[in-house]
């Protein structure tokens, strides 16, 4: 295939997104149907909300079930089941402070993390919530609020209310973003902010907190803000498998692989395994994601991996990965769990130690420019077909509404927040923050494999 016919089936792929519901066939290492569905979650699951910006939200906050998802089975009439599950809740960025630290704005700050049961028709655009599950530990409910700061450190952010008062911190905070069902009704969550691996119980209640230093390893703790666990797959045998969302970055620098942990929950032993990142496709390694794994039968998952393109007519790659685990070494075995060096797949190989082997199944072009949350929740329905959804966040977004009517989204660099005062270079701004609506529904995305993709 010519490079004149690829451009030109790269922007048909593109506009294929566009549509309502489109179907194209991506080149691959297998072949692969891909039918992309705007769904509509009905108002009444809505959270209800009555602030300052209630105007633009007359029918509440869309709720988004997309950081995870997980099969659950298939309804009598046909319907497919899902588990899927919010992240901390309606969370939106600010200024940083004038000293550097992240600040988000909580629309509700009494949101409890929640895992979602979703019904989806084939071949429709119909998704529905029929139940709601919200996280909750012994000692009282859980919430979507930072954690306090470890004991003689800096908070990592700062949680405001929508009239820029200080929250807190909350020990009980969650920031969910995977989800995998167990057959005894149980659930693996995966957490953002410790980063932890919990374990739920069927009405929600986390029996067990895997965290780094009690159950995981300690170098975790020093992951990137804002990048723990993404994405979490239970595994035969009583064995967990969670990932990292980008690559450890020791002294700044990024490392060129992102680290998987494998907890067994009978032994309690924990290995390190490194997923390697493709020499030479990214821009930034610290911008590479990984947003979640889903279980293909021993020995294997899938891998949905994204990040900013180093060259190409794409600005993102957002791609499946199908990953073989069995024969990959504990890296951390042997040496300072805590790795304050800066390890390499190089020195991974020079010291003998395996890293996971993968290999790619099939892209997503287009999805990571039509949206601005990514893809983050996949699931197996059958041996041949994957099901995809990304995070509409709530259905908002927050932006900088400037003196003359303009919005500034994304990029608040310019600006710092203190006491309730929106600064730009130093100084006192007329221009101010607002929240409004942005993408209310997530998309589903229906991949139809030619072959099976169980082992």
């Amino acid at each position: 295939m010519n490079k004149r016919i690829c451009s030109l089936l790269s922007v048909l792929l593109f506009a294929a997104f566009l549509a309502l519901c489109s179907t194209y066939t991506p080149a691959a290492e297998m072949a692969v149907s891909i039918t992309a569905v705007k769904v509509k979650l009905e108002g009444k699951d809505n959270l209800p909300y009555s602030g300052k910006f209630a105007a633009d939200f007359p029918a509440g906050i869309p709720i988004s079930p997309g950081s995870g998802l997980s099969f659950r089975g298939k309804a009598e009439d046909g319907s497919w089941l899902f588990w899927g599950v919010t992240d901390r809740g309606p969370g939106f960025g600010v200024p940083d402070s004038p000293e550097g630290v992240r600040q988000k704005v909580y629309l509700s700050p009494s949101f409890s993390p929640s895992i979602i049961g979703l019904r989806y028709v084939p071949g429709s655009s119909e998704l529905t919530i029929d139940k709601s599950i919200s996280l909750s530990w012994k000692e009282g409910k859980a919430s979507g609020l930072p954690l306090p700061p470890p004991e003689g450190k800096k908070a990592e952010e700062i949680a405001l209310d929508e009239n820029f008062k200080a929250l807190g911190h909350d020990p009980r905070g969650i920031d969910s973003e995977g989800i995998s069902a167990s057959p005894d009704g149980s659930f693996w969550i995966c957490d953002e902010y410790r980063p932890s691996l919990l374990k739920a119980d069927s009405s929600g209640t986390i029996v067990k907190c895997l965290e780094p230093s009690r159950g995981l390893p300690s170098f975790l703790a020093g992951r990137g803000r804002n990048r723990g666990f993404e994405g979490v797959a239970a595994l035969p045998g009583g064995q967990v498998l969670a990932a990292l969302q980008s690559p450890l970055s020791p002294g700044g620098k990024p490392e060129d692989f992102v680290r998987f942990v494998l907890h067994d929950e009978g032994t309690g032993v924990c290995k390190t395994l490194a997923y390697p990142l493709e020499p030479g496709l990214y821009k930034d390694l610290k911008a590479v994601r990984i947003s979640d794994l889903a279980a293909v039968g021993e020995g294997h998952v899938l891998v949905l991996e994204h990040g900013p393109l180093a060259i190409g007519p794409r600005k993102r790659h957002t791609a499946i990965y199908l990953v073989e685990w069995g024969g990959a070494s504990d890296i951390a075995a042997g040496h300072d769990e805590k790795q304050a060096e800066v390890l390499s797949l190089k020195t991974l190989e020079e010291r003998g130690l395996k890293s996971l082997t993968k290999k790619k199944l099939c892209e997503l072009p287009g999805l990571s420019e039509l949206h601005e949350s990514y893809a983050e929740g996949m699931t197996l329905v059958d041996e041949r077909t994957l099901v995809v959804i990304d995070d509409s966040d709530f259905g908002a977004e927050s932006c900088i509404i400037t003196e003359d009517g303009r919005r500034i989204k994304g990029d608040h660099k310019a600006y710092t927040l203190s006491n309730g005062i929106i600064s730009h270079g130093g100084t006192p701004s007329k221009d101010r923050f607002a929240i409004v609506p942005a993408i209310p529904h997530p998309t589903v995305l229906v991949l139809k494999f030619s072959s099976p993709l169980r082992k």
